[in-house]
């Protein structure tokens, strides 16, 4: 390539930009039994072609019972329990791995007010294997508040647990084959008002808890906790390096390979309740990036919701823009990749308020959408994928990415075969400037 070649192809890539940054849904879901104060979208999940949509505040079996709708392309049913409820809220958290999911029902009654259960399903016949319990079961300990599962193993949590006093949490290692119990897990240090176990997720043999409210005092500074669920063992507690009063670090976590995103949602770097989140290596509890919007401003609420698979995380902000907003960064570089936005936002939707993700399908509820009624509540699917253009792996697309391709076409590296034969010519140019024109995701 000649130089006044090069320089045509860097002012013509410079032209593009990041316009095509935000993106918009691929499909919209409402129940289709939908109506006003079921609040569907509270809590997503997302395993393949399944999607999981808790709505607690549906009313089948009396007020605020709840239910789960199932969404596998055009098929959908419904989920409840079979001991189900006025007041259970069946459906506040969800998980999912392949054809068996976890509904948590944090105000089911069994053993006093706000006892709490589970109850794992198998999707492929839409029937309920086991409703799970705590072996010493309590009221107000909000059994099921979080839920998480992978292969065999799952996770409840209970942050409303008095082990260490009020409210201090724990959580719980069920086996999905026997649907017994395996560890009850609680924090070293745990102390009154830690609400450890109000999040929870697991990889492999890991699981990672938040504790929102840890810290000395009031102070909320928060805390998670990575756990061995094999041996029960507390192998990390993680705190943010920049913690400060009322962050709230820990009310939202996630796993994914090496990583663990915890959400901050109260921090107040760019105004009060900006929100921010950070990723830690959960092998040696280092952090390694804290993640803020690029567009951030005060009761943001980022990262209220996170959750991360593969080389991505997406973090929600419910109060973006006023409608709110999600975020897609790349776990290896903390680089932001997209924004998501619904193509119908209305103030007040509070979209992103649960967020989820498998492989490059995403999933995100609006719990206070008012299609069906007032917070009838929606979810959207996306579709996202890393930047191939972005060569820098920076989160943007600019003159640096274009040298950089020019650099690694020179000499021949990999980089800049972008047709995957193996040979470098005037092909790998043309993809590089159709992807570069394209936009991040």
């Amino acid at each position: 390539m000649n130089q006044n070649t090069i320089i045509t192809l860097a002012l013509s890539l410079m032209t593009s930009m990041l316009s095509a940054q935000v993106l918009n849904e691929s499909n919209k879901l409402t129940a289709p039994d939908g109506a006003a104060e079921d609040e569907y979208g509270q809590a997503v999940a997302i395993s393949g072609a399944r999607a999981l949509i808790g709505a607690p505040f549906d009313d089948d079996f009396g007020d605020d019972s709840g239910s789960v709708y199932v969404r596998s392309g055009q098929q959908s049913f419904k989920l409840n329990a079979s001991d189900a409820s006025a007041g259970d809220r069946f459906g506040w958290s969800v998980a999912v791995s392949g054809s068996y999911a976890i509904v948590g029902a944090p105000y089911d009654t069994d053993d006093g007010f706000g006892t709490g259960a589970a109850y794992v399903f198998d999707l492929s016949t839409g029937q309920e294997l086991y409703k799970l319990l705590a072996q010493v079961p309590d009221g107000g300990d909000y059994f099921g508040i979080s839920v998480a599962m992978d292969g065999n193993v799952a996770i409840i949590g209970a942050d409303g647990a008095d082990d260490f006093g009020t409210a201090s949490g724990a959580a719980y290692v069920f086996d999905l084959t026997t649907g017994l119990q395996i560890h009850k897990l609680t924090a070293t240090l745990g102390a009154t008002q830690d609400h450890f176990g109000a999040s929870v997720d697991i990889e492999g043999n890991l699981a990672v808890i938040g504790a929102y409210g840890d810290g000395l005092a009031t102070s909320n500074y928060g805390a998670a906790y990575i756990f061995d669920v094999v041996t029960g063992q507390e192998l990390h507690k993680l705190v943010a390096s920049d913690a400060d009063d009322e962050d709230e670090f820990g009310y939202a976590v996630a796993m994914s390979g090496n990583s663990a995103v915890i959400g901050a949602w109260k921090n107040d770097d760019q105004g009060t309740e900006t929100g921010s989140a950070y990723i830690f290596n959960v092998n040696t509890g280092t952090e390694l990036h804290k993640l803020t919007a690029s567009n951030a401003s005060g009761s943001d609420y980022f990262a209220r919701s996170v959750a991360a698979d593969g080389e991505l995380a997406i973090i929600g902000a419910p109060l973006v823009g006023a409608g709110g907003a999600a975020y897609v960064y790349d776990l290896s570089t903390g680089a932001e990749i997209s924004m998501l936005v619904p193509s119908d936002t209305t103030a007040g939707d509070w979209f992103s308020h649960s967020v989820a993700i498998d492989g490059t399908n995403s999933l995100v509820g609006a719990r206070f959408d008012n299609d069906l009624g007032n917070h009838s509540g929606s979810a959207y699917l996306f579709n996202v994928e890393l930047c191939e253009a972005d060569i820098n792996d920076d989160g943007q697309l600019n003159f640096f990415d274009v040298s950089a391709f020019l650099s690694a076409f020179a000499s021949q590296d990999s980089a800049a075969d972008f047709t995957n034969d193996g040979a470098f010519n005037f092909f790998d140019v043309s993809a590089f400037l159709s992807a570069f024109s394209a936009g991040c995701p």
